[in-house]
């Protein structure tokens, strides 16, 4: 919230901000290093040592809050400590800081429709305007 009340302040009336955020709804956000399909280079960085070294320290920093999670995933192998947000929690967020939701867009570039699944998406686009 604090960042979404900074770039509400920076914006001009009508000033647009889009940006991306890693998706709380996909299947596989929270998950372990073999948790994905057994692809061979999942496979690969599930077996590495650091992939479980790294995810079994950061697992302490998981937090799952009613609107949004902070969890640890596969980035860097499994060093990354990431934001998690549903896309209708982003929207609430979005405007309760002043800033009007204007859409929301797959990994694939297609408008989400309100409602939609958005399981296959690891990060949505979202595209908000200051009122």
């Amino acid at each position: 919230m604090q960042i979404i009340r900074r770039v509400h302040n920076l914006l001009t009336p009508g000033g647009l901000f889009a940006f991306s955020a890693h998706n709380r709804d996909w299947k596989y956000a929270g998950g372990h290093p073999v948790s994905k399909p057994l692809r061979p280079r999942n496979i690969v960085d599930a077996l590495h040592p650091m992939s479980w070294v790294n995810y079994l320290s950061r697992r302490k920093l998981r937090r799952e809050e009613a609107d949004y999670a902070i969890l640890n995933d596969e980035a860097h192998r499994w060093q990354g400590v990431f934001y998690y947000i549903t896309p209708d929690a982003q929207a609430r967020q979005l405007e309760s800081g002043g800033l009007e939701f204007l859409e929301a867009l797959a990994e694939d570039g297609r408008t989400l429709r309100p409602g939609e699944s958005t399981e296959a998406n690891g990060t949505i686009h979202y595209v908000c305007r200051k009122r």
